[in-house]
């Protein structure tokens, strides 16, 4: 019985905790995760079809944003066109511009062609502010 008591206090205690603690450490914002569900024919050839996939990909982004998010992820290689490692800005548009992280591959560093997977994050006016390139590359596809 004195178990019983432990456990129904604890439980109750946690669960009151969670349901008032709801905002009590940040703030929280609204995100929107893309998902351009990309036929694997098409990711296969994304040179020939870039414009095609990124325009997939910006008009959710611009449905995400009127629909409130504040931060739009973008899934690994989801930009189709290979982007200079200097890359500042991704030209996008006044209705395209909200923060994201956009998985991109990225080309340069030193004298030879050496591609990175990376994701840069942008920020509300369309600037990229940091890059991440992924080191532990998988040995297939996913």
């Amino acid at each position: 019985m004195k178990t019983i008591m432990i456990v129904a206090l604890a439980f109750t205690y946690g669960a009151l905790r969670i349901k008032n603690g709801k905002n009590e450490f940040a703030k929280s914002i609204e995100v929107a995760m893309l998902q351009g569900n990309i036929p694997q024919d098409m990711k296969s050839s994304s040179r020939l079809y870039a414009d095609d996939i990124l325009g997939i990909y910006l008009k959710m982004q611009r449905e995400a944003k009127a629909n409130g998010a504040k931060l739009v992820i973008w899934p690994e290689s989801a930009y189709p066109r290979m982007l200079s490692e200097n890359i500042m800005d991704l030209g996008l548009t006044d209705e395209e511009q909200v923060a994201s992280i956009i998985g991109v591959t990225v080309y340069g560093g030193d004298k030879s062609f050496h591609a990175h997977n990376s994701a840069l994050l942008v920020n509300n006016d369309g600037r990229v502010v940091r890059r991440y390139d992924k080191t532990h590359l998988v040995p297939f596809g996913e």
